[in-house]
């Protein structure tokens, strides 16, 4: 989730683990993957529609103290969601199809 409010980076990006219960913010995207993902997650705030992945949380084995957990994101390389990005604003009227150019 977007948070361009976020006192240290405009171009922040929140990760929140069960959003459709409520949801919890558990972390941030690296500010090197906030960057370059930032553009792609703008074009689906901007017709109010949030992103999801799977992710594996982590931690806390036998014998293991420590109370911090990790969080993995199974993100697909961008290059392959941009792909998908563009297939869904089509299918929604957001965008035309591209035109063929005539040889």
């Amino acid at each position: 989730m977007l948070e361009p409010d976020n006192p240290y980076d405009p171009r922040a990006i929140a990760v929140w683990a069960n959003v459709l219960r409520g949801g919890v913010k558990v972390g941030h995207l690296s500010r090197g993957d906030a960057r370059d993902w930032h553009p792609l997650l703008s074009r689906f705030a901007a017709v109010g529609r949030m992103v999801a992945c799977d992710a594996l949380i982590c931690g806390r084995g036998p014998g293991n103290e420590t109370a911090n957990l990790g969080i993995f994101l199974h993100l697909p390389p961008l290059e392959e969601a941009e792909e998908d990005v563009v297939q869904y604003e089509q299918a929604a009227g957001l965008r035309t199809a591209p035109r063929e150019v005539a040889d």
